[in-house]
């Protein structure tokens, strides 16, 4: 049974993120990051392919908030038009300062959500870039053996921002040499449950 468990939580991020072999790319991140300016909500812009858990999904977005012990709640949020529901997961994120320069605070976050397989999954949520009132550019990364999986996230402030927005959240993964990793826009169109 353990075994069939850890099969199907390796074909989950097979089959949810960008593959790649060997180690994990080592990308600049946001400094100075700053939770409490990146509180609020964001829409889903454009999503790295394929992604099993956005299958069929539209209307993405998060909201985080600081909580009184310092995390950053992650409240996510898609309306899949498989199923015709809204789905809703929570979890929970916090700097990762052991990964960031001595001292500082940087993009560089742990994100926990509960899962079926374990009493929760900690992923790497790195922010690469974000001008805190119109977009962020978000990258993890996990590795398995000799191969690594990537998955990117390009949020807005708003559901249809301008084309300079975007644009400005991609040239990040262009400076950090992530433009080539396979993306789809996020259907923000015709949203159910508004407000």
């Amino acid at each position: 049974m353990l075994r069939l468990c850890v099969i199907i939580c390796f074909l989950s991020g097979v089959f949810s993120q960008t593959p790649g072999i060997g180690k994990c790319p080592q990308p600049k991140v946001k400094s100075n990051f700053d939770l409490k300016r990146y509180q609020g909500d964001w829409f889903e812009l454009r999503h790295s392919i394929p992604n099993i858990y956005e299958l069929y999904g539209k209307c993405t977005k998060v909201n985080y908030k600081l909580d009184e012990f310092g995390f950053l709640i992650s409240t996510n949020e898609m309306f899949s038009e498989l199923n015709r529901f809204q789905q809703r997961m929570i979890g929970n994120a916090t700097i990762d300062t052991a990964n960031c320069v001595k001292g500082s605070k940087c993009g560089k976050l742990k994100m926990a959500f509960p899962s079926a397989y374990a009493d929760k999954v900690i992923s790497p949520y790195w922010v690469l870039g974000t001008d805190y009132s119109s977009f962020a550019t978000v990258w993890s990364c996990l590795e398995y053996d000799s191969y690594h999986f990537q998955y990117v996230w390009i949020l807005g402030k708003e559901e249809h921002p301008a084309t300079s927005v975007v644009k400005a959240a991609m040239r990040i993964l262009k400076i950090n040499g992530l433009d080539d990793i396979p993306m789809t826009d996020t259907n923000q169109n015709d949203c159910p449950l508004k407000g």
